[in-house]
């Protein structure tokens, strides 16, 4: 699936019609994806762009490798949101044949797929092959723990893609991490008590509603690629 933008600008996201309208779109002229309405967007943009720009093509799709504890630390950072990195995925990749579908996700309209070497293959070499996010987008909507095998195994560096094969951006995906987060946080079990009726939070509009707060805080911030936000994930 083509990550073209619908008619909107992919900085401001302000369209082509009505009074939303700033100016004729523009193509990025190298991966002819992205439109933007002025140049001044397409070089506001451009950090969060280029790590995606590249031409579609329809036998790809843009995912993410979500890096494990070590691979992390080489790193020499604390921006835990380093650990998300753009990857461009065959689509005969295993994540896409052998992956899981995340189901709190799910629920929440957000079809994402995960692939562990550490738990769908055996793989466990020596190192601090640990992944806590991965963890957590992986719990279940019964208890909010994912099944043992993600508990018992580490997870190592994984890979995570959209099953509807849209682009996978390290925006949105930080953002459902978050959301599983505050949905372990929340839930009404034995162990850790809650403040929530569980199972009542996963559904889109809940979701959604989390993601545009959540978009707004980190736009506050500074942070690049939280800009206004206008459509669902």
């Amino acid at each position: 699936m083509s990550s073209k933008s619908k008619d909107r600008c992919a900085k401001c996201h302000f369209g082509v019609d009505g009074v939303y309208r700033k100016g004729p779109l523009k193509v990025c002229s190298k991966c002819k994806t992205a439109e933007y309405c002025s140049k001044e967007c397409q070089t506001e943009h451009w950090p969060i762009h280029r790590p995606m720009c590249k031409p579609h093509d329809p036998q790809k799709t843009w995912g993410i490798q979500l890096l494990c504890k070590d691979e992390f630390q080489h790193l020499n950072t604390k921006d835990e949101s380093a650990r998300f990195k753009h990857i461009h995925l065959p689509n005969s990749h295993p994540v896409f044949t052998m992956g899981e579908l995340c189901p709190v996700p799910a629920l929440c309209g957000f079809p994402l797929l995960i692939f562990s070497p550490g738990v769908q293959l055996g793989q466990q070499p020596t190192g601090e092959w640990e992944n806590q996010p991965a963890v957590y987008l992986r719990i279940e909507p019964e208890d909010a723990f994912a099944p043992m095998p993600w508990q018992m195994l580490e997870p190592g560096t994984c890979i995570l893609a959209r099953k509807d094969h849209k682009p996978l951006t390290r925006e949105s995906i930080e953002t459902v991490w978050k959301w599983t987060a505050k949905i372990i946080d929340a839930a009404d079990h034995p162990t850790y008590g809650g403040w929530a009726p569980f199972r009542g939070l996963l559904n889109p509009a809940t979701f959604q509603m989390f993601t545009r707060d959540y978009y707004e805080e980190q736009r506050v911030k500074g942070r690049k690629g939280f800009d206004a936000f206008w459509n669902p994930l």
